[in-house]
């Protein structure tokens, strides 16, 4: 009975063959987007199967697996051989041997692949034919698979999931492909650029490492709407590496999503606005990056100029590029904290910056080794601080003031170098007359140095080195008791280790130099350098005023240098009217901005040449316009004693003459007198008409908080006086005379 309905089954199948449609069979196999089923090595609707399948369940109680793969099913070998044995049933979870006889097959996708164009035509002829003789055997159906959701796609397959994972390829950056349940060649491509980009076997199919990295991306917490702890650490690098504006909250917002793109693309990743794994990777890689050099640029040398400059190796313009300067000023960094000198910020420099950059000792933090730092500054003079816990400004200021003494860096930071000076200036033995030490010859090469000489260097303190001992407190304003204790050591050390001496550099020096040449000492350069023509200088200025020749500006040279700087120095300010895109008045080809501009240039020069004590500047020393409020906002910064603003008329063509203004307000009695002095003084000494000493509203005499007068030298568009304006000399002449009135008016000395 068994044997008669599986001949009928088989009867059946031939006759579902042989009815199909050839044309259906024709476009089945040629289809490349239909799922097929083979069958003896034929295409069969799956319609067909299914009935089959239905009829041999019925039949048999057998299972038939169907394959729910896509479009490029593998296809299955059917053999038909002749079982002289009773067929056996079997469980469907068996595996059919080779000694099964021919049935219904369709291959698991476990099965190895065969690609239907690989078949010879001989044998899909005689499998043909074998399907006709099948009537009189039994028919044994391979197991079906009734999986319907494959765990491999690839090239060829037809599947909804498909249309799934191309959705989220597109979403993750991998984009461009068309949304079908086919697997193409444009999609294998990406797939492959997918598996390139994470790491992954490049095979181009959908297996599952791949489509667990797909989900992993796709479902990544780091993406718009999302909240999570780590988002915070995330902005917070992005906002380090110039990706900035993110505030640093758990949410992942469009903002966010943009700056994430903006860094994407950026670095040459995958610009789909989620921090993925290879996103993640590189951010923390620059994040953390230090190790740079001259030529190098990335946004952490911004933050590392920042930190130079904060603990005193300043000057640093903040850029995201490390230049020759930036190099110079990280080995002043590395040499002052004793570290490798390369010009680098390599790891163990980057530890130190941070170390004195993050120091506990620094304005409004609290340490309890605070005191101690507190009480040890109060022992060596720079007292009055309260001892707490507190690092308030008080403390910094004096910890400046120590820094300066002892010739260290002035950060206001007690980093390592200032808490070892401090250390060891605290313990230091107090030294007086009758002992024996050798750090007695050390303080007496110093009293040599800075000026205290003549003292014979041993280590023994005697009469005459208390003498000097006593010499050198009372000048610098210390208890005169003849003693080397730890006040007078510190003294002796901030001189002796001044920043203002033979071949240091200091940007104060150039203030220094300026004002020694304003006193007639020299023409010195004026640079940051302390060379020994400046040196030269310094003590020529220190023997006119009576002080200790040692070359060195200390603290009592110094305050000399100002206080005759503030008593007896002139400071002029000198406004070349219009310039730029302002002509001012024209005539015969000539303009105002011209003219004035050259007679400024040379009075500025007679002035600074031929006289003492006066101080020059200038609005403009080029052709650039400046808007007239501009003009006494500069003179009032700079706190100009006088302000003179140069001009030239013009009018009708034949008006001429010279006269002057002051405002038309209330204006100091001061203002009225110069006018009258230098008004007068150049029209004695110019042929031209007397105009007059006027009074007008302009807005430079107005907003000027200095006496402020206005010159109107010539008319310009009268013939006559142009051909005089035109001439250098002349404006040479006109220079000469107001530098004569001015220095009469002021009373200034002359070189």
């Amino acid at each position: 009975m068994r044997h008669m309905k599986k001949t009928w089954i088989g009867l059946l199948l031939l006759t579902l063959f042989c009815l199909s449609p050839l044309t259906s069979q024709a476009e089945l196999v040629l289809e490349d987007s239909e799922s097929n089923t083979f069958i003896d090595g034929e295409a069969v609707d799956q319609s067909q199967v299914s009935s089959l399948v239905e009829l041999g369940e019925h039949a048999d109680e057998e299972i038939v697996n169907k394959e729910s793969n896509s479009d490029k099913t593998d296809i299955a070998e059917s053999e038909t051989k002749q079982n002289k044995e009773k067929p056996q049933a079997r469980d469907e979870s068996e595996t059919v041997g080779d000694e099964q006889i021919e049935g219904v097959y369709i291959e698991d996708m476990s099965e190895p692949e065969i690609n239907q164009n690989d078949m010879e035509p001989d044998e899909d002829a005689s499998e043909t034919k074998e399907v006709v003789e099948v009537e009189e055997e039994a028919i044994q159906p391979r197991a079906f698979s009734l999986n319907n959701t494959p765990s491999v796609f690839q090239k060829g397959d037809r599947h909804p999931t498909i249309s799934d994972l191309k959705v989220k390829l597109n979403r993750v950056g991998f984009s461009g492909i068309t949304v079908t349940d086919l697997f193409g060649d444009y999609m294998e491509r990406k797939v492959k650029e997918f598996q390139a980009y994470y790491g992954l076997s490049q095979n181009g199919r959908l297996d599952r490492p791949t489509i667990q990295k797909l989900e992993e991306v796709y479902n990544s917490p780091f993406q718009l709407g999302q909240r999570h702890n780590d988002i915070k650490d995330i902005k917070r690098k992005l906002n380090q590496l110039g990706f900035s504006g993110i505030t640093v909250t758990t949410f992942y917002g469009e903002y966010m999503e943009d700056r994430v793109k903006d860094f994407q693309r950026a670095y040459g990743l995958k610009a789909n606005g989620i921090v993925d794994e290879v996103t993640l990777n590189r951010l923390n890689a620059e994040a953390s990056k230090t190790d740079f050099r001259v030529g190098d640029r990335h946004p952490n040398i911004s933050e590392i100029k920042v930190k130079l400059n904060r603990i005193g190796f300043s000057g640093i313009l903040v850029t995201d590029y490390y230049g020759d300067y930036t190099a110079d000023r990280v080995r002043d960094f590395q040499r002052y904290y004793g570290l490798s000198v390369t010009g680098r910020t390599d790891r163990a420099t980057i530890q130190k910056l941070d170390e004195v950059y993050y120091s506990p000792f620094q304005m409004n933090q609290r340490h309890d080794d605070t005191p101690e730092i507190k009480r040890m500054l109060n022992q060596l003079g720079f007292g009055g601080i309260t001892v707490t816990t507190l690092y308030g400004a008080y403390m910094e200021r004096k910890v400046l003031e120590f820094q300066e003494s002892q010739g260290l860096v002035e950060n206001g930071i007690v980093d390592a170098v200032t808490l070892d000076r401090l250390e060891e200036l605290t313990s230091v033995t107090v030294f007086q007359k009758g002992n024996r030490h050798p750090a007695i010859s050390e303080f007496k090469v110093k009293l040599n140095r800075v000026g205290f000489s003549g003292i014979l260097v041993t280590d023994y303190f005697g009469d005459y080195t208390e003498d000097r001992v006593k010499d050198f407190q009372a000048y610098y304003g210390i208890p005169v008791t003849g003693k080397m204790d730890a006040q007078t050591s510190l003294k002796l050390d901030e001189v002796y280790n001044s920043p203002f001496q033979l071949n240091n550099r200091h940007v104060e020096i150039n203030e220094i130099k300026h004002n020694l040449n304003l006193f007639g000492y020299g023409r010195i350069l004026v640079t940051s350098l302390y060379g020994s023509y400046m040196e030269e200088q310094v003590k020529l200025f220190q023997r006119d005023h009576g002080l200790i020749v040692n070359g060195i500006v200390d603290e009592v040279t110094y305050k000399k240098i100002n206080d005759i700087a503030n008593e007896k120095v002139v400071k002029i300010f000198l406004d070349p009217g219009h310039g730029g895109r302002d002509p001012g008045g024209q005539g015969y080809g000539l303009d105002e901005k011209d003219v004035v501009l050259d007679i400024a240039l040379k009075l500025a020069d007679i002035l600074q040449n031929q006289y003492l004590y006066v101080d020059i500047n200038l609005s403009r020393e080029t052709d650039r316009f400046i808007e007239l409020e501009d003009r006494s906002k500069m003179a009032n910064a700079w706190g100009a004693d006088f302000f003179l603003s140069i001009h030239t008329n013009a009018h009708n063509g034949t008006t001429s003459g010279f006269e002057t203004f002051i405002h038309s307000g209330n204006v100091s009695q001061e203002t009225r007198a110069r006018q009258i002095t230098i008004h007068n003084y150049i029209m004695k000494n110019l042929s031209a008409i007397d105009r007059g000493q006027k009074t007008a509203n302009f807005s430079v005499l107005r907003n000027t908080s200095m006496p402020a007068l206005l010159v109107e030298y010539l008319f310009i568009d009268n013939y006559a006086e142009n051909q005089l304006l035109r001439t250098s000399s002349y404006r040479s002449h006109l220079a000469q005379i107001t530098a004569e009135a001015i220095a009469q008016s002021f009373g200034l000395e002359r070189r």
